[in-house]
């Protein structure tokens, strides 16, 4: 019995180790887009969408890694909030808290200023759970940002997660929006009560 106990509690961790990340290419390491969907807002557009390497927190620790680029703005002009929407289904656990981050950068190569970097909101089945704003970009400037967020669902199922990216103008020439790092994390005290409870379950038995 001890030594199907013991064996258990191994499947059980291994379990818990397989979930430790929710989200499929989150570093954008495959060199494309696998794993996500790129879909335009009502009124939006990229009209560059690749995977570059780009150091994601300018003087922070990570350093240059193949990141997710765009350049978003309005298919026509109305001075709305339009672009992409960069998101992947996910298969959550009910009671669960989960953690989701992504780091964001805004880069200005245009010769000329501009009056905003980009908006990124991070969404869960549309829902925002957090929002970060370049604000006013200038010529040949790089703005670094992070966003991060809580879920805990109801049920357990499919969710959809990812980052809505715009800006109120139709896309400038060289002004872009990169994304890397996004990841989605179980809270650890709730998957060792998970592992723990299987190891009860089986104690009992």
């Amino acid at each position: 019995m001890r030594s199907v106990i013991v064996g258990m509690a191994a499947l059980l961790c291994l379990a818990v180790a397989a979930q430790a990340d929710v989200i499929t290419n989150g570093g954008f390491e495959t060199g494309d887009f696998t794993g996500w969907t790129v879909r335009p807002t009502a009124n939006g557009q990229t009209t560059v969408q690749d995977v570059i390497m780009y150091d994601i927190d300018g003087s922070g620790p990570y350093g240059e890694s193949l990141a997710a680029r765009f350049c978003v703005g309005e298919v026509n002009h109305y001075s709305q909030w339009e672009g992409i929407e960069l998101v992947q289904d996910v298969s959550l656990v009910g009671g669960t808290e989960y953690t989701f981050d992504a780091d964001v950068s805004a880069w200005s190569q245009n010769p000329y200023n501009n009056y905003d970097g980009g908006k990124f909101e991070l969404i869960l089945d549309g829902a925002v759970l957090d929002t970060w704003n370049a604000g006013y970009i200038e010529i040949n400037q790089k703005l670094y940002g992070h966003v991060s967020g809580t879920y805990t669902p109801g049920a357990s199922g499919p969710y959809e997660i990812g980052m809505r990216i715009t800006r109120p103008w139709t896309p400038p020439t060289y002004i872009y929006q990169l994304v890397d790092n996004f990841t989605g994390i179980p809270e650890p005290a709730t998957l060792t009560l998970l592992a723990l409870g299987g190891l009860t379950a089986l104690r009992r038995r």
